[in-house]
């Protein structure tokens, strides 16, 4: 009975390590400045992190982009599933997906320009 009993526990331990946290959900202004996307978090600290991939790529992340995000000639926000990555760099997101795109920006500051 404790042989099963110590089999168990280390089987649901292990399990409940392998359950991935769900991504958090990040909207902000899309920006391609040089070769790298940057999200400019849509709050009063406009905070930016650069964009990669699900392998923290830069090059990865275009592939996850909408054509309408690729070309849009305004302000584009977005809305992305990502986890955080702390990088040298500059904060990053490692993106999942691309959860929505809409024209214009969502920073408020915008419509007074």
């Amino acid at each position: 009975m404790k042989a099963w009993f110590a089999a168990f526990c280390a089987l649901s331990s292990l399990a409940a390590a392998s359950w991935a946290e769900p991504p958090d959900q990040f909207a902000g202004t899309l920006q391609k400045e040089g070769a790298q996307w940057v999200l400019t978090r849509c709050d009063l600290v406009k905070h930016r992190y650069l964009l990669r991939d699900a392998d923290g790529q830069a090059e990865g992340f275009d592939a996850l982009l909408p054509a309408e995000a690729k070309r849009a000639n305004g302000a584009v926000t977005v809305a992305v599933a990502a986890r955080y990555l702390q990088r040298d760099d500059g904060d990053a997101l490692r993106v999942s997906r691309v959860l929505s795109v809409q024209p214009g920006s969502c920073h408020l500051d915008a419509l007074f320009d």
